[in-house]
């Protein structure tokens, strides 16, 4: 087994999802990854294991069915 395939390697990666009302992730898809599938995956998990808190109504009344969009979010890893 190669274990070069189990390291994050130094890159970028780009995610867009929804945050329903009760502050739920939801349709999240990955737009733009430099790293590779490990450091895709950390990242992934740590945006669907956020505990988001509810939209308060009067928020949540302006948006979308769908919820909030959130649109590029960024995560980084840099060398040492």
């Amino acid at each position: 087994m190669d274990q070069k395939r189990d390291l994050i390697s130094i890159g970028t990666l780009q995610l867009r999802f929804d945050v329903d009302r009760s502050g739920r992730v939801k349709n999240l898809k990955i737009t733009e990854n430099t790293s590779n599938e490990s450091f895709a995956n950390i990242c992934v998990q740590s945006v669907l294991e956020s505990q988001l808190p509810p939209i308060p109504d009067d928020l949540a009344n302006t948006l979308p069915t769908e919820g909030l969009e959130i649109e590029g979010m960024n995560f980084i890893i840099y060398p040492n």
